[in-house]
């Protein structure tokens, strides 16, 4: 049975709610209720997430959440989270004439100044780390033999386990239906087994947060698209260092996967199309021209089985950052979603950040004002966007 009252509820047991969880019972908020709608806990959108982790961006805060994620999850070693599961592959974008190539070589020269080992590959040095792939169009690559893979359920889980250890209590099966307010501040979270008093809540649903906001009278441009990936059957001949590779100009994204391989293609949004998220949502169209794309890239996937395929939703914004941390207009509520594919990679850092600003009505470990919910109101809020897309 849930509670009648608690100091914070967060709804969505994903990696960015389990995080935020954590992170405000280590500041001494325990009194915190995990509300999860599916029966399970984990969360829907991260337990069928790829799992990637990169500070490969082109803006300054997107790079900074990812250093910051990177560090957090190193202070988890002590449990033996990011020494056992992380496979530092390296993460590879590819790019041909028709992508922007200078946009992407300053991206690479920021990335340096904060901090980030990334470095230039040319296309002979990319065929000769690459043979297995078609790269006769290729103009250049960034490299980042740091970045990687790690596995999302493990430490969503971990996340989940440390907080419960501290006091947090989870609660799946239970769906949000409205909220109370007086106007400007939250009251109650009415669910579906009863209403909770609270004051503050975390919105954490990633591609269902537009739809939770609304029930606040929030209008939160979050935009759910779908996305399907596949995994093959084992490949003998993939080699042990084979890196997360993306060609950003075509959306495809490979990369291995319990000793197969792993591979999506990104779906343009279409209006009307995913404006209710639905996991049993399936695009065969869309899955032939992936695997057409796939193919095309790297010829021995013919070769191939598939063992297994799935759809899910990135929860996508204009800019392709984040909505983080209180809202302009309802007191009380706070955003985290709108991550646009990276919600797993940067939860730490946004389960910190939104933490402080509940805390201490400010996030000190990085200044996240540039992602503030009515950003795209602003001329000034409009200057960030993300070119690196999947």
């Amino acid at each position: 049975m849930i509670p009648d009252k608690c100091e914070v509820v967060i709804i969505g047991s994903g990696a960015v709610g389990a995080c935020t969880a954590y992170y405000l019972a280590k500041k001494g908020i325990t009194d915190v209720v995990v509300l999860e709608k599916s029966g399970s806990l984990g969360g829907a959108t991260t337990s069928i997430c790829a799992g990637g982790m990169r500070s490969q961006f082109t803006t300054e805060i997107n790079i900074e959440l990812s250093k910051l994620s990177f560090r957090l999850l190193e202070q988890l070693d002590s449990y033996n989270l990011v020494q056992d599961e992380m496979d530092q592959c390296g993460y590879m974008f590819i790019f041909t004439a028709q992508d922007n190539l200078s946009e992407f070589y300053d991206a690479m020269l920021l990335q340096q100044r904060l901090g980030v080992q990334t470095e230039w590959m040319e296309p002979k040095q990319i065929q000769k780390k690459l043979p297995m792939l078609v790269l006769e169009d290729v103009a250049g690559a960034t490299y980042n033999k740091q970045d990687g893979l790690i596995d999302p359920n493990k430490i969503t889980n971990a996340y989940i386990r440390l907080s419960r250890e501290l006091g947090v209590k989870y609660y799946p099966g239970v769906a949000v239906t409205d909220f109370i307010t007086d106007g400007s501040a939250i009251q109650q979270v009415v669910t579906s087994e009863g209403a909770i008093t609270s004051r503050v809540v975390v919105n954490a649903t990633g591609p269902w947060s537009k739809f939770v906001a609304a029930k606040a009278g929030i209008e939160l441009p979050v935009i759910p698209c779908h996305q399907q990936l596949l995994v093959t059957d084992v490949l003998p001949w993939l080699p042990a260092d084979f890196p997360v590779i993306v060609f950003p100009g075509e959306g495809l994204g490979l990369h291995k996967e319990t000793g197969g391989l792993l591979t999506g293609l990104n779906k343009p949004f279409v209006a009307g199309v995913c404006e209710d998220p639905d996991y049993n949502y399936s695009d065969p169209e869309w899955e032939y021209k992936h695997l057409e794309a796939a193919l095309r890239r790297l010829p021995r996937l013919q070769e191939a089985t598939i063992k297994s395929c799935w759809g899910g939703y990135y929860d996508d914004t204009l800019d392709s950052h984040p909505v983080l941390g209180a809202d302009n207009k309802i007191q009380g509520f706070y955003h985290a979603s709108g991550f646009s594919g990276h919600g797993f990679m940067h939860s730490p850092a946004a389960g910190l950040l939104i933490s402080e600003e509940i805390a201490g009505n400010s996030a000190q470990t990085l200044d996240i004002s540039s992602l503030r919910s009515n950003r795209w109101l602003t001329a000034a809020g409009r200057k960030i966007n993300e070119c690196y897309k999947i």
